[in-house]
């Protein structure tokens, strides 16, 4: 005589079923968070690499600034170390302020943009001048 399988009471069955259904959606949920999670790392990165070159720009058009007061002329109009330009598909407008008591100092004011991320850098400047004496 064979064993006979056991049956399933009636409160027992689709349970397979239902866990079948329970793990497709818990797997589908967890794929989806990960998708999300990888958009997310994918969007700060490139806001860290937007904010860097914002920030090359702004330094870049300070160390012009530089050049025009350690030169003391003016490229343009707007008067010696006042600039803006565009510069690795960003903008750059720096500001100098020379110092009433001491003419040698300045501040520069430069701001870098790059898309949506912007930086400023404030950084003083002596242009001291360079005496030659003969003996």
């Amino acid at each position: 005589m064979q064993p006979r399988a056991p049956r399933f009471r009636r409160e027992e069955r689709g349970m397979v079923l239902w866990m079948t259904i329970m793990m497709v959606l818990l797997l589908g949920g967890l794929s989806t968070a990960f998708l999300w999670e990888s958009l997310g790392e994918r969007t700060s990165i490139e806001h860290r690499k937007t904010t860097m070159l914002a920030l090359e720009i702004a330094e870049m058009g300070a160390a012009q600034s530089t050049v025009e007061i350690t030169a003391l002329q003016d490229a343009g109009t707007d008067g010696i170390g006042n600039i803006d330009g565009l510069l690795a598909g960003g903008e750059f407008e720096v500001a100098a302020v020379q110092d009433a008591n001491f003419p040698d100092r300045w501040k520069l004011t430069s701001t870098g943009t790059y898309r949506l991320s912007t930086k400023r850098v404030e950084m003083p400047h002596f242009a001291g001048r360079k005496s030659c004496s003969s003996a």
